[in-house]
């Protein structure tokens, strides 16, 4: 089947911000978690401890559901 024009152009189009919804869950995150660790949103970074295990719930789903990256540092 032929690839017409107009879908190469869908295909490139920029994808849409996710829904309100979930970024909002992503906020209740951050808050919940910015007692205890650093975080960089704009990295979407979370930095841990060395000596710490990661046993947070909230750190875990900011990982597995929104492509967090933990890095460890040394205190």
């Amino acid at each position: 089947m032929p690839v017409l024009k107009t879908d190469k152009i869908m295909n490139n189009a920029i994808t849409p911000p996710p829904p309100l919804k979930k970024r909002n869950r992503r906020y209740y995150l951050h808050q919940r978690i910015k007692k205890d660790f650093r975080y960089s949103a704009a990295k979407r970074t979370v930095y841990i401890s060395c000596f710490r295990e990661i046993d947070n719930d909230f750190v875990l789903e900011l990982r597995d559901h929104y492509g967090y990256s933990i890095q460890t540092e040394i205190e």
